[in-house]
């Protein structure tokens, strides 16, 4: 093969090594979000771990230069990248309930465990790949820099964050999505090579290829797997959404709804659907108009109409539930019933009637996302959407039986989170912690009011409930609460951190086991700073910030405009994006590379994460949903094209030979952007807040600036 066609081939492949891993990351990332349920912590080991193992792929792939043909190395490598994904994923679906109990909550260090081990084969060998291309691409006579390759594989992964957003989860299951990798890398066997007799032998193999794909997608293998997920289930439905994966099941008469593969609710608790509604219900006098925020197919509503009420509206993210419901329930027949097909917030912001009763039925604050309805702003919103005497209610795991420390600050700060908004505020334990919040007072003397008001249940009764018991719980658990804990903000989100340190609880770590991570990876972050060459760690300083940047802004835009599993898509490809135009037109900008060029850079950078703060609290950007996304997409790009014009420039100015520096630069700057995944989402954002993580963030590019403009040293030839 001529050096021009194997270039063009390399080229090809780093491109698709670019949108094969982000399209596996984002979908692997959503299949342990089901396997293993989702929140922060969870979500920031699997990013940590991937890029980590793939920086260690690429470090590993310095001994490419050892591989006597590489260009049968790579299209092999590329073929095998597009089968270990679907082969993973088989393997994760099929031994979950083989490895943990059927049903059973996966500890911590199992996930650990388990992520490295499912990831390090792709991830490794994507890492090396890497390298291997690049170095391969940039000692070819057709002379193209190495930070080409890095803009090539950036452009792939953008390609992939848009066809994943606008096509593939619009019509695809996570698996299938997957099946189409093989048929992507192994067009690569039809390469023409040296090997002239081998053409007919890899041309039936990509056949076969196309036959298997095939057949997996004809026998609905997907569904099958599900099957063996939910053992001991019927599984009725199951789809991948932009908001997650849903899935119906049905044991015996009784049909469990799941999202991500955590239960949400069953048709027949009777028990939970009758403490959510009249605990709060029985209070008003007369309640005739009710926002519920999810829950409602599960028998919720059924329990609303059994008051004079005139209008119930419902509001559910995904529409997918709305359809679920009016599948397979009977919850959503009523006229009365309005279905709102929207982020509650966001529906309260444009409009809403005002309510006599707010039943925001959705679990704990375990992620971000879900923190939201937990927060001051968001009781001030909805206070502003009550009329006279109105009262909401919240609930939280149950303390009835043990309270943890972790539990009782959680409480704590949900309580005083309440008592900043109303006047009144009570909790109720039941299956649930309930928290009813209210300008008027309230009473634990439920059921009598039930009884007043001639409300037949099953449970919240008379002859069910004891008040004096119920007084007793609920006295017990106030007089423990902590009444100088802090609330929980939109922008300084704490409950979320002390829930992961709640859930660490029941696997014998808790809080601390929180704390002795964060100063693990501090020091590791610190080490690595002062040990690497300047270069090294002023790259991987940047990726740290660029990808806590990130996470910051995704969040921000998360709270000011709602779901944005329906952007993020976009503000990946906005994000590689702007690394591939950096590393494209650097040469444009710096022709002569100096020490002083990639400080200047790296202080523009530290300049847009100090002027984040000053952005989001800007009127205009806080109530306009479309301002609010081209800012953070305006700023996304930005960053990500400095960070692609740095590694660019610490290409040529780190000392080494181009193979090495490929090498030590990629994996700096991954295990840099997975150490700020992991520490800005778990840590950072909910003790310092995002107007506080993004100065820190430009604090430390600007402490690194600093040090390298100190011993800066000026190339003396021309940038090649």
């Amino acid at each position: 093969m001529n050096k021009l066609s194997g270039l063009s081939v390399a080229l090809g492949q780093i491109f698709v090594l670019g949108f094969v891993s982000t399209l596996v990351q984002i979908i692997m990332m959503r299949e342990f979000m089901f396997v293993f349920g989702g929140n922060e912590l969870i979500i920031g080991v699997i990013l940590a771990n991937w890029m980590v193992l793939t920086g260690i792929g690429a470090f590993a792939g310095k001994s490419a230069v050892h591989i006597r043909d590489r260009e049968t190395f790579s299209r092999n490598a590329m073929v095998a990248l597009g089968w270990i994904p679907p082969v993973l994923f088989f393997f994760i679906e099929f031994l979950r309930n083989f490895f943990f109990k059927p049903g059973a909550e996966i500890g911590f260090y199992q996930i650990m465990v388990s992520t490295v081990v499912f990831l390090a084969p792709f991830c490794f060998l994507s890492g090396f790949l890497f390298t291997c291309l690049a170095d391969f691409i940039s000692h070819q006579k057709i002379r193209i820099p190495a930070e080409k390759s890095y803009a090539f594989e950036s452009t792939g992964s953008l390609l992939a964050g848009v066809s994943a957003s606008f096509i593939l989860f619009s019509f695809l299951s996570n698996f299938q999505a997957l099946l189409l990798l093989p048929v992507c890398t192994g067009i690569f066997l039809l390469v023409p090579s040296g090997e002239k007799r081998s053409l007919i032998p890899r041309l039936i193999i990509l056949i076969s290829i196309g036959i298997t794909v095939s057949a997996l997608f004809i026998l609905k293998a997907d569904h099958r797997l599900k099957e063996v997920y939910f053992m001991r289930q019927e599984v009725l439905f199951f789809r991948d959404t932009p908001y997650g994966n849903l899935s119906v099941t049905k044991t015996a008469d009784q049909l469990n709804i799941f999202d991500n593969g955590k239960l949400l609710f069953s048709t027949d608790n009777q028990m939970a659907n009758e403490e959510a509604v009249h605990f709060a219900m029985a209070q008003h006098p007369d309640p005739r108009n009710v926002l519920l925020v999810s829950g409602g197919i599960s028998g919720i509503t059924g329990e609303i109409l059994k008051y004079k009420v005139e209008r119930v509206d419902y509001v559910e993210i995904n529409p997918l539930i709305f359809t679920l419901g009016q599948k397979y329930t009977s919850s959503l027949e009523d006229s009365r019933i309005h279905l709102i097909k929207q982020d509650a917030r966001m529906f309260l912001k444009k409009t809403g009637p005002p309510y006599d009763v707010v039943l925001i039925n959705l679990p704990e604050p375990s992620t971000a996302q879900l923190n939201r309805f937990y927060t001051v702003e968001f009781l001030y919103q909805v206070r502003d959407h009550m009329n006279n005497g109105g009262i909401i209610a919240l609930n939280m795991p149950s303390t009835v039986n043990y309270l943890s420390d972790e539990a009782l600050l959680l409480n704590s700060v949900i309580y005083n989170t309440c008592k900043e908004v109303f006047t009144e505020v009570l909790i109720i334990p039941g299956q649930r912690n309930y928290y009813l919040a209210s300008d008027k007072p309230l009473t634990l003397n439920v059921a009598q009011l039930i009884e007043n008001k001639n409300i037949k249940n099953y449970y919240v009764n008379l002859n069910y409930i004891d008040t004096l018991s119920l007084q007793e719980r609920s006295d017990y658990l106030m007089k423990h609460l902590n009444l100088n804990a802090v609330t929980n903000q939109d922008f300084k989100p704490v409950s979320y951190f002390y829930y992961l340190g709640y859930w660490l609880s029941q696997f014998n770590l808790g809080k601390n086991f929180l704390w002795a991570m964060l100063i693990l990876f501090t020091l590791a972050l610190a080490a690595a700073g002062i040990l690497f060459k300047p270069v090294t760690s002023s790259l991987m300083i940047t990726g740290f910030s660029a990808s806590s940047l990130e996470i910051i802004l995704l969040l921000a835009l998360q709270i000011l405009s709602g779901y944005i599993y329906q952007v993020i898509g976009v503000c990946i490809a906005v994000f590689m994006g702007g690394l591939a135009l950096g590393a494209r037109v650097r040469s444009l900008l710096f022709p002569r590379i100096t020490y002083k060029q990639f400080t200047l850079v790296q202080l523009m950078i530290s300049a847009v994460a100090l002027f984040i703060p000053t952005l989001l609290v800007i009127n205009k950007v806080q109530s306009s949903i479309s301002l609010s996304t081209w800012v953070v997409l305006v700023l996304l790009f930005i960053i990500a094209f400095g960070t692609g014009i740095l590694f660019s420039l610490s290409l040529h100015l780190r000392t080494g030979n181009m193979t090495e520096n490929i090498a030590v630069l990629y994996s700096a700057d991954l295990i840099g952007s997975a150490l700020g995944a992991f520490l800005t989402s778990i840590f950072l954002v909910p003790l310092l807040g995002i107007m506080n993580s993004s100065r820190l963030m430009g604090g430390l590019l600007l402490l690194f600036a600093l040090n390298l403009f100190l011993r800066r040293k000026t190339f003396p030839y021309p940038d090649p």
